[in-house]
């Protein structure tokens, strides 16, 4: 009955006695009427009402839309929310609502029927938002109340999510009564209460009926594009005609999309993007799967579309046998909060496609549930804890991942079962990685660099996890390389020593952390001497001489204590005249407690901590210069290098490249006659990012964009011909860079830097982008430089130095890489390294490859001269490497060391996204 009043409301466009009969031709309209609703509406909303009750809200829907400006007097306290006037003893209060006419509140009403089953008071709510003025601080500019932002303080403020309290204190989107009556007017859909009422009338209906020029539309996506990823193309008319013809800015849409998401409607057409991406998707997407998700996550389309960008085949799930069974089985057997579950199905969608049966069967999730608690021996609160942090432990193998690793932890290290727990909740990550490419090689560092069991490794994990998820080339060995070179220390032992003593010191950051305390603690040191020197006049003592890393390795937990600690700790012993920095900084009986079982370190082992102090006491030795020991190290006061010394066989970059400058354009030294061969070094050291990174709290599948940052620390060596060589390559490798004017590339500096113009960014991706504009970048300059001498006589190296493990294990293997590049197109190449072939990205290492045998070949076609001169030779031999930036100890004296190139590609991938979303970079 309630349907069938309502089909009657909209053909008749009134409220009538429902008792009320129709002709046969209205009843044959109304029942096509009813079936359209259905169809809108799930036929549950109508439970609760009655044609008497759809009537009553019909009635006050044509108060509201056409009492506008109209008052009343109201005696007593006036609600907070309300305008209201005093006047003697009464309050003049100023209704909520619209100026239409009758006529037109009519035709509302009967184009969006659904409206009629709302609660009246959340209309009202609605529209009392939308006329309540903005809050004082954010006023509409002249260039943006026509079109163009608020006027407020940098772009990136966040717009104010609760809606309720601004409403609450008198503020909403400060739209004038006739801007909201006129946006209602044309699009009655933006009083939608429910995901399924938003949807909007075709795009003829904007291009025809209201006119919204192309170019308006094309600039609401760009404004308004975190808001309409994923959404159906009348959204952006929608928002376009709001800008365009009712003046309303850009920053009260989105106020508006913040407040009500029930505004936007989600694309059932996937569109060229997810197709693109790979992957099973439905031409059609389920129109319920995408409403339930948006509810029941409380999610917008831009998270469903990266989810399903993410995870292809959640286009196909049904909502009744696929979505709500598994969102409410892992709720319910995980105990997850609604706001766990969301952060959960956003960071892995394709947890929705696990198997979940009941409680009692033996589905995918019960056997990884019954793996953890019973093998791993974990609670419900741990497993939970480490889920959130790693969803993908979801989805690892129990036979070929799990298990492997927990018996890797027991049989291998000695831990304890009853550590497995705390270790997987510490560190989730470690079930996920490799034991032949990953831990297990670590743990060979660390045991061969500290001189430790496989036992005492054990305890050190166990003690603190998240030593095994660290990078064994840019954490591991640049940590010890530096306690190594920084404390004196040549004995493996006593570097053991210390990693067994502080496990934790691993973890830290040489740049940030331990190179900044111990320059603290020598300035600290020089300070109190020269203080000792006023005031006694004598010699040195022998406690006066102790060198900071002496007091370092006499008390390592030094090394862990927070900077801001240290500093105010030191403060504190130079202000105290009583004692001295040396025996201030004594290690103490009190400490942080073991998370682990010392007791489980063999007897051998204990011997070794408690000889520790002894022995280096012993090794004091009397220093003159407090600095001695950190200008060892290279590490300077104002800039705080990478330690990357630790030795090599095959991979270690020859120490010549730090100050060894190109002579190939300076017409002189390559064109001398010698009998031996000249020979070319040229370095470049690149790197890739993303933008936005990866967040916990943002959805896998967001749209992003990469970056990369190529430095040829050679070039500010050279001369200026250099120097404009390498822009000339540069215009010949790249489409578009970023430049200097933008503050990107520096070609005086040898820096150029670029985005990533293909599809799917990633840090990897990236990274081996860079590797491969690198090797363009230098064969044009190659190119150029065979144009202008004769280089047959002339052996090139050339060394790519990556910060990317990635990377660097794909193609630190030049025969390998040379073998690849064989091949002639990309449907003959044969992935032949480790892992399956899709994680090698081939479409982008076989055009590295190809570029790769073309520079080892050394003749190349002349495109300019094919015919005259078809060949020319870029060299006598050409030698390719790619090396870890770890292996490159050169990295550290230049202006731009490895984490300024890592911070450069990251703008870079900034400026990019930039670019793709036509906004200018400020």
């Amino acid at each position: 009955d309630a349907l069938l009043y309502l089909a009657s409301v909209a053909i008749t466009g009134a409220s009538s006695n429902t008792k009320s009969k129709l002709s046969p031709t209205q009843q044959q309209r109304r029942d096509t009427v009813a079936s359209s609703i259905l169809d809108m509406v799930h036929p549950r909303r109508f439970v609760n009402n009655t044609p008497m009750t759809i009537k009553r809200n019909y009635d006050r829907l044509m108060n509201l839309l056409t009492c506008g400006g109209s008052s009343r007097n109201h005696s007593g306290n006036s609600k907070h929310d309300e305008s209201t006037t005093t006047t003697n003893n009464c309050h003049l209060v100023h209704l909520p609502g619209l100026v239409f006419n009758e006529q037109g509140a009519r035709k509302v009403l009967s184009d969006f029927p659904q409206v009629c089953l709302y609660n009246y008071y959340e209309v009202e709510e609605r529209i009392r938002f939308l006329l309540s003025p903005l809050p004082p601080r954010f006023t509409v500019s002249s260039n943006d109340g026509g079109g163009g932002g608020a006027n407020y303080v940098g772009r990136s403020l966040q717009i104010e999510r609760d809606w309720p309290r601004l409403l609450w204190n008198g503020y909403g989107a400060g739209l004038t009564l006739q801007q909201a009556t006129e946006a209602i007017r044309a699009i009655p859909q933006l009083l939608s209460m429910h995901h399924e009422d938003s949807k909007k009338p075709s795009i003829l209906y904007f291009y025809q009926q209201l006119q919204v020029p192309y170019e308006e539309i094309d600039a609401a996506r760009n404004e308004l594009s975190d808001y309409l990823i994923g959404t159906e193309a009348g959204d952006a008319c929608t928002f376009a005609h709001l800008h365009n013809k009712l003046g309303i800015s850009w920053y009260q849409m989105r106020l508006l999309l913040e407040a009500f998401p029930t505004l936007t409607c989600c694309d059932t057409d996937p569109g060229w993007e997810l197709f693109d991406h790979g992957g099973p998707v439905r031409s059609v997407l389920k129109e319920d799967g995408l409403f339930y998700l948006r509810k029941r996550l409380q999610v917008g389309s831009r998270e469903i579309f990266g989810m399903i960008k993410t995870h292809s085949r959640l286009s196909g799930y049904d909502t009744a046998n696929n979505i709500r069974p598994t969102l409410d089985a892992f709720q319910s057997r995980l105990g997850l909060k609604s706001r766990d579950l969301r952060k959960l199905i956003l960071r892995m969608p394709s947890l929705i496609g696990m198997g979940v049966g009941d409680e009692t069967s033996s589905s995918a999730l019960n056997r990884k549930i019954d793996f953890f608690r019973k093998e791993a021996k974990m609670n419900e609160s741990q497993l939970r804890d480490a889920i959130m942090r790693q969803p993908s432990l979801m989805q690892y193998s129990i036979e070929s991942s799990l298990r492997p690793k927990i018996q890797f932890l027991v049989n291998e290290l000695s831990i304890c079962p009853s550590a497995i727990a705390k270790i997987i909740t510490t560190a989730p990550a470690i079930m996920g990685l490799s034991l032949a490419e990953n831990l297990r090689p670590k743990v060979a560092v660390l045991m061969n660099q500290c001189d430790l069991s496989s036992k005492a490794v054990g305890i050190i994990v166990a003690t603190s996890p998240p030593i095994l998820t660290l990078s064994q080339k840019r954490k591991i060995e640049p940590c010890l390389s530096f306690l190594s070179s920084a404390l004196n220390i040549s004995d493996k032992k006593e570097l053991g020593q210390i990693v067994q003593t502080v496990p934790r010191v691993l973890v830290q950051s040489v740049d940030t952390s331990l190179a900044p305390k111990l320059l603290m603690l020598e300035e600290a040191l020089e300070e109190e001497m020269e203080t000792q020197l006023r005031l006694v006049g004598s010699s040195f003592t022998e406690w006066e001489n102790i060198t900071a890393a002496e007091i370092m390795k006499r008390n390592p937990s030094l090394l862990v204590t927070s900077n801001e600690v240290f500093k105010n700790r030191i403060r504190a012993y130079l202000n105290d005249p009583r004692s001295s920095l040396s025996s201030a900084f004594q290690p103490g009986r009190k400490g942080r407690k073991r998370s682990y079982n010392i007791n489980l370190i063999s007897e051998q082992e204990g011997d070794v901590h408690s000889s520790q102090s002894q022995t280096t006491q012993n090794s004091i030795e009397v220093s003159f210069s407090r600095k001695e020991t950190l200008v060892k190290a290279g590490c300077s006061k104002n800039d705080y290098a990478d330690f990357n010394d630790m030795t090599r066989t095959n991979n270690r970059i020859s120490d010549i490249t730090a100050n060894q400058p190109l002579h190939i354009f300076d017409g002189t030294s390559l064109e001398e006659s010698n009998d031996l061969p000249r020979e070319v070094l040229i370095v470049a050291h690149v790197s890739g990012k993303v933008f936005p990174t990866d967040d916990s709290n943002i959805v896998r599948g967001t749209r992003r964009a990469g970056g990369l940052a190529i430095h040829f620390p050679q070039i500010n060596m050279g001369n200026e011909e250099l120097v404009r060589r390498l822009q000339l390559a540069s215009d010949s490798s790249f489409g578009v860079i970023m430049s200097e004017a933008e503050g990107g590339s520096k070609f005086r500096d040898g820096l150029v830097m670029s985005g990533f113009p293909f599809l799917r960014p990633s840090r990897n991706r990236c990274d081996l982008y860079a590797c491969h504009s690198a090797l363009k970048l230098i064969l044009h300059f190659l190119r150029q430089a065979a144009m202008t001498i004769n280089m047959k006589n002339v052996a090139v190296k050339i060394e790519i130095c990556t910060n990317s493990a990635y990377a660097w294990k794909l193609l630190h293997d030049s025969d390998r890489v040379a073998r690849w590049g064989e091949y002639s197109f990309l449907e003959e190449f044969k992935f032949d390294g480790k892992g399956p072939s899709s994680l090698a990205n081939p479409d982008l290492l076989f055009p590295l490859c190809k570029t790769f045998d073309r520079l080892v070949k050394k003749d190349l076609d002349d495109g300019e001269d094919c015919y005259k001169n078809p060949k020319i030779c870029i060299g006598k031999s050409v030698d390719i490497r790619f090396i870890h930036s770890a292996d490159a100890t050169y990295l550290r004296n230049l202006d731009y060391p490895v984490s300024k190139v890592d911070q450069l590609a990251k703008e870079a991938a900034m400026w990019q996204f930039c670019r793709a979303k036509n906004a200018a970079i400020k």
